[in-house]
């Protein structure tokens, strides 16, 4: 039941523009004006309803649990905009919401310095508005069970600051003792609130009730809370927080710095779904038995999607006892976002090859966790510290025009001796390392690398030609390796010509950047193992096939 709007990034001497609304009691804005008030309207304040006036500055606003200490000399010189350290000439307007469990008479003591005007669900209960030294007011209103909006405002000229109230009920009320109004049932958040962040870096929690929160420019964290909310980011990347309720998000993807498939999660607008969309639910839709089969976490939340609203609803069929419960509305320009523009950047959903575990001297990580020096396993060489890390993603209008770029999936087991551990997704010529005797007596050596295009014909493996979408990551040490994703053994990148085109221009140009001797060198780089010719690869695999033997030998 809160209005309230956040402070300016304008520069001013104490001022932020980085406001944080959060589950507090009381919820403020601070103004500063340079004339002489002697009253509320003077000062800035609109004494109809409790709102500031038009044209006035806010200067600092947030939230606090301590109304009483709010405007003394401490407070008012860290919140307020005086150079010269002068802790008065300014004005605060206090919002909260009071629960009331116990119909009665509640009188409110308001002490101040100066005037101050205190609203009860717009009703005018305490009204000391002139110039004073510390004295208290009382006012008093009949209160039925349930939620009541309090809005205070108040001014400080000169003299003392001075801003304490207290609440007492009749004998039947919540409070037959007088308290402090911060000791009270209060909560700034209750309600259906208003918010608009403004300037800077906000961080709004609606709490319950059906909440418009705002977080205006830059990078802003809004939580609508309980029930029914609609939100704005605004510009700068944004993040929101899925709450119960049938929340609104209206601008997903405006202002953004970046992209939403350069695998950074921070410079675009983004919101955590994979509390919904994960391997667990992805296996318990597709084990329904209800009709749909996804491959993928991204391909099941924008199925959920294309209809608009992402509520376990997809294609008519209830999957909300698999996903969760759900109802999220994603909008940018009134136009649903769907499809291709939700991605793991800005959802935190994963697509094909997320999720990988690759080995590291702190045991399995996921491939999209790690960063450069991080220590990675390696058959060869131990621990290598990784020199560079980049990601390619494609959706169905890319692997539709490239059906030769369509993921591997190596179902577990399948290379024998258990490997891999889990299922592995791999881009079609992502290598993968062959130790036989069968390898032996072909080549002259155990050890060779063959892409996984090339292991179709052992069970287990198998394009996923549907593919919705698949996210590749590529990883470069100072030399090519063999390291372990989900157990079995694969190369990393290897900086010969025909990788390298698969890379894409802008990772080219960001390697050769960093590593120039790696792409001045790449004609003559040495692989970790020796690589066959594809028809080769070929044959060899179908004697593994044909005499059923694995093709990694313990």
């Amino acid at each position: 039941m809160v209005n309230s709007t956040g402070s300016d990034d304008i520069g001013g001497v104490n001022q932020s523009g980085d406001n944080t609304f959060g589950n507090n009691a009381f919820w403020f804005e601070w103004i500063e004006f340079t004339n002489n008030p002697s009253n509320l309207t003077q000062a800035g304040f609109d004494v109809t309803d409790g709102s500031i006036s038009p044209g006035a500055t806010i200067y600092n606003a947030g939230g606090t649990d301590d109304l009483d200490g709010l405007v003394d000399d401490d407070s008012a010189s860290v919140l307020g905009n005086d150079v010269t350290g002068d802790r008065s000439h300014f004005g605060v307007r206090v919002t909260t919401t009071l629960n009331v469990t116990n119909d009665g008479t509640y009188r409110f003591d308001v002490r101040s310095d100066d005037g101050v005007l205190l609203f009860v669900d717009g009703v005018p209960v305490v009204d000391d508005d002139s110039l004073h030294a510390p004295r208290t007011r009382s006012g008093e209103i009949d209160l039925g069970t349930g939620q009541h909006e309090i809005v205070i405002i108040y001014f400080e000229r000169t003299g003392r600051n001075v801003l304490e109230v207290d609440i007492q009920s009749d004998a039947g009320g919540d409070y037959p003792t007088e308290i402090a109004l911060q000791d009270a049932d209060v909560s700034a958040n209750a309600g259906d609130d208003t918010v608009n962040g403004r300037g800077g870096d906000d961080t709004i929690d609606g709490g319950a009730g059906d909440d418009i929160l705002d977080g205006g420019a830059d990078d802003d964290t809004l939580d609508g809370g309980a029930d029914d909310d609609t939100l704005t980011g605004g510009t700068g990347d944004d993040v929101f927080v899925v709450s119960d309720g049938a929340d609104t998000i209206t601008d997903f993807g405006t202002g953004e710095t970046g992209t939403i498939n350069d695998g950074d999660q921070t410079n675009n607008d983004f919101v955590d779904l994979s509390g919904f969309y994960n391997a667990t639910t992805l296996a318990a839709v597709n084990a329904a038995g209800l009709g749909d089969n996804f491959n993928s976490e991204i391909e099941m939340l924008r199925a959920d999607a294309a209809d608009g609203t992402i509520d376990g609803v997809i294609g008519g069929t209830d999957y909300s006892a698999q996903i969760g419960d759900i109802d999220l509305t994603i909008e940018n320009g009134g136009a649903s976002v769907t499809g291709s523009d939700l991605t793991f950047d800005n959802t935190n959903v994963v697509c094909f090859a997320n999720g990988t575990l690759i080995e590291t001297d702190a045991g399995p990580r996921r491939v999209e966790d790690l960063a450069i020096a991080d220590q990675v396993l390696t058959l060869h060489h131990g621990y290598q510290p990784l020199r560079w890390i980049g990601r390619r993603t494609l959706d169905a209008i890319d692997l539709a025009a490239k059906p030769a770029l369509c993921p591997i999936h190596i179902a577990s087991g399948a290379l024998g001796d258990g490997l891999p551990a889990q299922d592995l997704v791999v881009s079609p010529q992502h290598r993968v390392l062959v130790r036989s005797g069968i390898a032996m007596r072909m080549f002259g050596t155990e050890e060779v690398l063959v892409a996984a295009k090339k292991l179709l014909a052992l069970d287990g493996v198998d394009v996923l030609a549907d593919a919705k979408s698949v996210q590749y990551f590529h990883m470069l040490f100072d030399r090519h390796q063999i390291v372990f994703s989900n157990g079995a053994p694969t190369e990393s990148l290897f900086t010969g010509p025909e990788a390298l085109n698969a890379l894409g221009a802008e990772a080219v140009a960001e390697i050769a950047a960093i590593f120039p001797e790696l792409l001045h060198d790449a004609a003559t780089a040495e692989p970790a193992a020796f690589i066959p010719e594809g028809c080769k690869q070929r044959r060899l695999i179908w004697r593994h096939a044909k005499n059923g033997r694995p093709i990694v030998k313990a």
